[in-house]
């Protein structure tokens, strides 16, 4: 039983980092899109 928690524990966790890596790395995603938007415009204008 104890192995068994164990092995749950170990799963949320490891989906609790998959989430909070996945909301920093969309964050990051949006700031280098806006970046390249602002060099596209800086260039068009």
């Amino acid at each position: 039983a104890s192995s068994k928690l164990m092995t749950s524990g170990a799963r949320y966790s490891r989906a609790k980092v998959r989430c909070r890596t996945s909301t920093a790395g969309r964050a990051f995603h949006a700031r280098s899109t806006a970046a390249l938007v602002d060099l596209l415009l800086e260039k068009c204008r």
